[in-house]
């Protein structure tokens, strides 16, 4: 366990000082490490409880200190959430652990119990063992030097089973799914890089996914809202965190699925979008464009694409402007807020968590900003940041959102600046933080000299608690702030809130989507944003997305950001101030802008996202009330499959849509398709991967890649009329002639504090064979009395790989007649069609 801990790089003195070993080594492994033997001893005996569970009090064994301020008594217990879920916690022995009330927990037993407890025998250095009952497999092993606690150093390490680590999201820049073990830090400290985006640490996710051998999986959560370093090498994992207690849940599953459900029944379900946050957004993020002038560029992008489902204008709270506070601005705002309404067009505008002193009075209460420590107003450059843990701050927001909406109006807020960090204008003039051990702590995270030099000092006070030990939840909080506020506002229409925050954290979800941009349109910028996109839907963040700016289609790399975009479950695309100066000085009929072109080029992903839109829809419904990723990565379906662990550019829609994507300038894409059958979208073409295949796919500049999974049915949109929407069933058989499906429709808007309480409908189709022949039946479920004006009717039925067909029959409890179909049997394909199914239970008979 590496024992360098230090900014400045290793120091051979210090180094001996601190304890540890000093070895040359070939440059890979650490040259400083923490000898056998370092961390604590069991003291006394073990405190046993009725159910299994135990305490247990250590003594830190004779060693010299690493930064001072070590506790030598400390208290660890272990508690049995569920029969897959347990939490471990160390802490100094005069802190009171949190625990839930056995009557608050999930019935466990000894016998139904997944896994075993153990702990180091007494006279040993204190670890515990965390393994599967049924095969012994161990998960969790702490029996490692170097176990630390003190008031701002903690650390301990365990020892991981497999070399399949997943999570560990939303610091830096990643570029593969898969964590790298060799050595690598991840920092989870939030902060915006300055003129850096893709340097930026958009959130603390210390959650990760271990996908054993046999297939099952395991996660680790480390509960702490402190800065912290996980150091990740060849079979260990080590937590670093600057201050708390460790506080660790782990969850055990028979599948990667199983282990996030838990997990986000931990941390809280994701919200669930309204439908017109799943369409196409635009982000017009130049300051110097007017509502007017903005309004004229949307119209004549509007002219190129079928669909437009949101804007974002970069105006309302933002770090130069209250635009509220300005009369003619907000009207103008205002106006065109009305006109895109006419359009069908949703708007968002942007809340930043601050006060702009100057446009505040003299004598208005200031007491919910951040303080310093001794209760003076914690600003720079006439800036002061709000404090969401204090009750006054939130009735502040409620007033501000509720006078943007009263003043201009919009559908969703974009929240920014909350990792916190000021704005670049601000930026430039800060000084740097005083020096005392809350700014400059003795073990810096990222091994920044110093850390919070471009955000609110660590010193700086909350109602909560110092900034320094909430750093990490401040986006956290104005997410939550901001979504109990508009719950509040908009209790009249009961519409579902949209809320796109910068920062994330654990929990986050629950009130908020994710949208990250990069700065430029790169290869490698595009590969982050594939990893991110699909890493936080795992996270219990699925409505995120990313966007770049685009100038020019160099290489294509503008072309294949935008045909990834169309599949990110956020789906925006961004105009730079130069494309908006390029779109804005043509005239209402002319054809070519650099972005149009693109818009143009990416058409026909965008016409495919709008297919699927109700089956996406569905995922997130489940995403919702299962707490199951909607975007997940391959490995999710095919766990024992070794190769679809190291895929990390393709990721899946659900079981059953594969979107394979082009993330380099070669004019090819490589793509693995797991065992099973693989249908093309857009023409019914079969893979057949018997054994898993990876296939050279050609780079199209007019689309992507999209696969149906053999076995699964898929509801697609076909046109949308005035009074009901016309669905096709897209039916992928597996090898065994099976497919089955589901569907989640309602109105797309309204808020329900149970999504059960929602009148719906629910879909089920199953597809097999009935002795030579074929049947598939489609069960339309109305639930709670759906509203006529959103009921969908499934108009066709679309079957691969039938090759021959003699007559369909279309059976309800009204009797049976005979259905159209046209069949070509070279491509095997069978299109039955007009099916007009709204409600009720159908059979479909083909016969061969």
């Amino acid at each position: 366990i590496d024992c360098n801990l230090d900014h400045a790089g290793l120091n051979y003195t210090k180094c001996l000082q601190r304890g540890c070993k000093y070895v040359v080594t070939d440059g890979h492994l650490p040259i400083c490490f923490f000898p056998e033997g370092y961390g604590y001893e069991q003291l006394g005996d073990v405190n046993e409880q009725g159910n299994g569970e135990f305490s247990v009090r250590l003594r830190r064994k004779a060693s010299p200190p690493l930064f001072g301020g070590e506790f030598n008594d400390v208290f660890f217990s272990v508690s049995y959430e569920t029969d897959t879920g347990l939490r471990l916690q160390v802490a100094p022995a005069d802190v009171k652990l949190e625990r839930r009330p056995l009557a608050q927990r999930k019935t466990t037993s000894e016998k139904t119990r997944k896994y075993t407890v153990s702990h180091s025998e007494r006279g040993e250095t204190f670890g515990v063992v965390v393994t599967r009952r049924d095969n012994g497999k161990v998960l969790f092993d702490t029996r490692l030097p170097g176990t630390t606690l003190a008031e701002q150093f903690l650390q301990i390490s365990t020892r991981i089973a497999s070399e399949n680590v997943f999570g560990l999201g939303g610091a830096g820049s990643k570029t593969t799914l898969k964590n790298d073990l060799n050595w690598r830090v991840t920092s989870f400290f939030t902060e915006k890089a300055p003129n850096d985006e893709s340097n930026s640490h958009s959130g603390a996710h210390p959650f990760y996914m271990l996908v054993e051998e046999d297939g099952r999986a395991h996660g680790v959560f480390l509960n702490t809202s402190y800065p912290m370093d996980v150091l990740m090498q060849p079979s260990m994992a080590t937590f670093r965190t600057i201050g708390g207690i460790l506080d660790f849940h782990l969850f055990l599953g028979e599948s990667p699925e199983d282990v996030i459900r838990q997990f986000t029944e931990l941390i809280g379900r994701p919200t669930f979008p309204p439908l017109w946050a799943l369409g196409p957004h635009l982000a017009l993020k130049g300051n110097n464009i007017s509502p007017n002038a903005a309004l004229s560029l949307v119209q004549k992008l509007k002219t190129r694409v079928s669909e437009m489902s949101a804007v974002y204008l970069n105006w309302g709270y933002t770090g130069v402007e209250n635009a509220a506070a300005h009369s003619r601005l907000s009207k103008e705002m205002k106006a065109v807020r009305e006109q895109l309404k006419t359009t069908n067009v949703r708007l968002y505008l942007r809340a930043d968590p601050i006060v702009l002193l100057q446009d505040s009075s003299r004598n208005e209460d200031k007491s919910f900003l951040l303080t310093n420590s001794n209760r003076s107003q914690s600003t720079v450059g006439d800036i002061g940041f709000i404090d969401f843990t204090n009750e006054k701050a939130v009735e502040f927001w409620k007033t501000r959102c509720s006078l943007l909406k009263d003043s201009i109006g919009f559908d969703g807020l974009v929240l920014e600046l909350n990792e916190p960090s000021y704005p670049t204008q601000v930026n430039q003039t800060l000084g740097r933080c005083p020096d005392n051990k809350w700014n400059r702590p003795p073990y810096t995270v990222g091994k920044k000299k110093n850390m919070f030099d471009n955000s609110i000092c660590g010193h700086a006070m909350q109602d909560g608690g110092t900034h320094y030990s909430l750093h990490n939840m401040y986006g956290f909080h104005h997410s939550e702030a901001t979504w109990r506020n508009l719950k509040l506002l908009g209790e009249k229409k009961n519409e579902r809130q949209v809320i796109l925050s910068s920062s994330t954290f654990p929990g986050s979800g629950q009130y908020s989507g994710h949208w990250f941009y990069e700065p430029e349109c790169t290869w490698e910028n595009l590969k982050t944003a594939v990893v991110k996109t699909v890493e936080f839907s795992m996270l219990g963040v699925p409505h995120t997305g990313g966007s770049c700016s685009c100038t020019s289609n160099f290489d294509g790399v503008c072309s294949a950001w935008m045909h990834a975009a169309a599949f990110f479950p956020l789906f925006i695309n961004e105009a730079s101030a130069e494309v908006e100066a390029e779109v804005s000085s043509l005239s209402d009929t002319d054809g070519n802008s650099t972005f149009a072109t693109l818009l143009d080029a990416s058409s026909s992903s965008r016409a495919t996202r709008h297919q699927l839109m109700p089956h996406f829809y569905t995922l997130f419904h489940e995403a919702h009330a299962e707490g199951v990723p909607a975007v997940r990565p391959l490995f999710f379906e095919f766990p024992k499959d070794k190769k679809a662990a190291d895929v990390s550019y393709q990721f899946m829609w659900g079981s059953s849509v594969l979107v394979s994507l082009r993330v380099d300038k070669d004019p090819e894409v490589e793509a693995y398709f797991p065992p099973g059958l693989w249908y093309n979208f857009h023409n019914g073409s079969t893979i057949d991967a018997s054994s898993g295949h990876t296939i050279i796919l050609p780079v199209s500049e007019n689309h992507a890649h999209v696969h149906i999974r053999g076995g699964y049915i898929v509801p697609t949109y076909i046109r949308e009329q005035p009074a009901v929407r016309a669905l096709s069933l897209f039916v992928a058989p597996d090898r065994e002639s099976k497919a089955n499906g589901a569907l989640y429709w309602d109105d797309g808007i309204t808020y329900h504090e149970n999504i059960r309480d929602a009148p719906h409908i629910k879909g089920s189709f199953v597809f097999k064979t009935a002795g030579k022949d074929f049947e598939m039946s489609i069960n339309m479920e109305e639930i709670k009395s759906p509203d006529d004006s959103w009921m969908l009717t499934i108009q066709d039925v679309t079957v691969y790989g039938i090759r021959e067909v003699s007559n369909v029959t279309l059976q309800s409890s009204a009797g049976s007649e005979y259905a159209s179909f046209t069949h070509d049997p070279e491509i095997k394909v069978l299109r039955i069609s007009p099916v007009n199914v709204s409600s009720g239970s159908y059979t479909i008979k083909i016969s061969t």
